[in-house]
């Protein structure tokens, strides 16, 4: 038979019991002796190692927990806190088996642990002078102890055995199953020559086959599946077929639909072209007959008329000039008209016989006279002819001028030496106006246009330009500020700190730990200028291991609350900012906590998911 393994057995006490402990550990030495326990105990805590780890692998690994009650047992912050609740929940997971036994008068019966079976047997503690000799009630305790043990091994050699069975029973199937194994490959092997065959043609006549022969194998469904898969494979060709005869088809007909509408379009922009430069034909020949016209008539009235109706034309500079002789001539006309008239006078009355001929030639001079100013009016055959028509001589006609290049709207440019002619004419002068307006509204959007690109481009360099400066002054600002803070830690109740240089930093406040030393942490500002960091809350029994270091960019102060909550290694697995206790809910300080909250890590423990509070208080100094 196999040597029974030493039950793990470790002893839950407080400092004040350790003589309890001791003498106990003596009366147990032949039971450690014998293999029955392997008792550990906090004092085989080597130096440099971490003790409430150490603790904590050994209260998890124990499978018999000895409970030395008293006072000061139910007094310990840290058994309370820490190793009882383990302890509890592994006597409750069946893990462990729990022994309390009652080293001096309490009141332990008020406790949750009173449900369990205390030692000594007897109504008087270890300690306690009703005994006959002080080592009785440690014989008697040492009995139970015994008593539970050869307890707990029993139950070891029950889950032992039960587990060998359970290895045999598995032996067992897994046996079964081969030899089940052994006879499907037999049958498979034996109707493979006729699947071969059914695989090997691959048509739904040849699955047809198979399964008529073979309907109740085990490839019968295999069989089925295969050939009406070929069967829809086939189907789904022929529809495939089909409906690509049928896409051709269509898109034989929208070809055809966009190849005939394409020649309808192709006809219409002709027939448009061609009917664009019938008009524009139509239009020259019309200019050039009404051109002609104008020529012959050779009016003012007529040339104005013509520039109205045909504004855009190759012959407006010819038409202005025109106008410009013609009014030359007016002028000059009604100037020596009447001189010629006084002159005609003193001849008569020297030269020509008769008051009556006088008469006629004051009569044709009048005539002349009136059909000069009346020639830009109405025509010659309106007026009422004098009693003796003389014919008017005829003015010289101008060459013909040859036509300018158009502008760019098909009109002939304006000159300054012929709009002295128009200003008198109001139809010229409005063309003129138009004109000169349309002009002027092109060149104040191209102003306009050629002004906001110029404005954006000099909008894109100031931005630039910006940017630049107000990366370089955050740069100088972060390295400003990077050295101005220092660091306080607290030692148990003293709460003082001390910064970087100049002035003291921030109180630190201690860490909530019975059993060491507490950490705070703080910083200060140095030389009178910059933001202070306390750091105060933590978690109850766990000391801080490591914390962040802690560098603020701002120039806010406030306090803000962060809730955390850690898990047994000790890392902060949830961190989130509260309002309870917070004084700003300032987006640049709550992401600053959250993120150096997040990398706080704490002392290992039993318990999982602890949850406590960080408070960061941030002072402009």
């Amino acid at each position: 038979m196999a040597k029974e393994i030493p039950l793990k057995t470790f002893i839950m006490y407080a400092r004040e019991d350790h003589d309890v402990r001791d003498k106990l550990r003596r009366h147990l030495a032949v039971q450690v002796s014998n293999g029955i326990l392997d008792l550990w105990g906090d004092h085989e805590i080597i130096p440099g190692e971490d003790w409430d780890r150490a603790i904590s692998a050994q209260l998890a690994q124990a499978e018999l927990l000895i409970l030395l009650l008293s006072a000061d047992f139910f007094a310990s912050h840290y058994i309370q806190q820490h190793e009882l609740p383990a302890a509890m929940r592994r006597h409750e997971q069946g893990k462990c088996r729990l022994l309390p036994v009652i080293a001096r008068d309490c009141d332990w019966e008020a406790h949750p642990i009173s449900k369990i079976q205390a030692l000594p047997s007897g109504d008087f503690p270890i300690c306690s002078n009703q005994w006959p000799s002080t080592d009785m009630p440690y014989k008697l305790v040492v009995e139970g102890i015994k008593s539970a043990a050869r307890d707990i091994q029993e139950s070891r050699r029950q889950i032992e055995q039960k587990r060998l069975q359970a290895i045999a029973a598995e032996e067992a199937r897994i046996q079964r199953e081969k030899e089940q194994k052994i006879r499907q490959e037999q049958l498979e092997r034996e109707r493979a020559a006729s699947w071969q065959r059914a695989q090997d043609l691959n048509t739904e006549q040849a699955w047809a086959d198979f399964l008529h022969e073979h309907g109740d194998s085990l490839f019968s469904s295999v069989a089925r599946k295969n050939m009406d898969t070929l069967r829809q494979e086939r189907l789904l060709r022929e529809a495939e077929e089909r409906d690509r005869k049928r896409r051709d088809e269509l898109r034989a007909q929208e070809a055809q639909r966009v190849q005939e509408a394409w020649i309808r379009q192709q006809q219409e922009a002709q027939a448009k072209q061609e009917q664009q430069a019938a008009a524009a034909r139509q239009y020259e020949q019309d200019v050039l007959n009404a051109w002609k016209k104008v020529e012959r008539q050779n009016k003012t009235s007529a040339y104005l008329q013509f520039l109205q109706d045909y504004p855009n034309n190759p012959y407006v500079e010819d038409a202005l000039l025109n106008i410009k002789q013609l009014r030359q001539k007016k002028r000059q006309l009604m100037v020596f008209v009447p001189l010629g008239m006084v002159v005609s006078s003193l001849l008569a009355w020297f030269f020509i016989p008769g008051f009556s001929q006088t008469q006629d030639t004051s009569a044709q001079a009048d005539f002349v006279l009136q059909d000069s100013t009346a020639r830009d009016s109405q025509p010659v055959a309106a007026l009422q002819p004098q009693p003796r028509q003389v014919a008017a001589p005829s003015p010289r006609k101008p060459a013909a001028a040859t036509p300018k290049d158009l502008s760019a709207d098909g009109a002939a440019p304006a000159r300054d030496s012929l709009a002295k002619i128009t200003d008198t004419d109001p139809e010229t002068a409005a063309i003129r106006k138009a004109k000169e307006e349309a002009k002027k509204k092109q060149q104040a959007e191209q102003e306009r246009v050629r002004k906001q690109e110029a404005d954006r481009l000099a909008e894109q360099d100031r931005q630039r330009q910006a940017a630049e400066e107000a990366a370089k002054q955050e740069q100088a600002r972060r390295d400003k500020i990077k050295g101005s803070f220092g660091s306080s830690f607290g030692s148990g109740a003293a709460r003082t700190g001390q910064g970087n240089t100049g002035k003291p930093g921030n109180q630190g406040v201690p860490g909530d730990n019975p059993f060491g030393t507490s950490t705070g942490s703080g910083g200060g500002a140095g030389g009178g200028d910059g933001v202070g960091i306390s750091i105060g809350g933590g978690l109850g029994g766990r000391k801080i291991q490591n914390r962040p270091t802690m560098v603020d960019n701002t120039q806010k102060g406030g306090i803000i609350v962060v809730r955390i909550a850690v898990n047994e290694e000790g890392v902060v697995t949830v961190a989130d900012y509260t309002q309870a206790g917070s004084t700003t809910n300032d987006s640049e300080l709550r992401k600053m906590a959250v993120t150096w909250a997040r990398q706080f890590r704490f002392a290992p423990s039993a318990a999982a998911d602890q949850t406590g509070t960080i408070t960061f208080k941030f002072t402009v100094k």
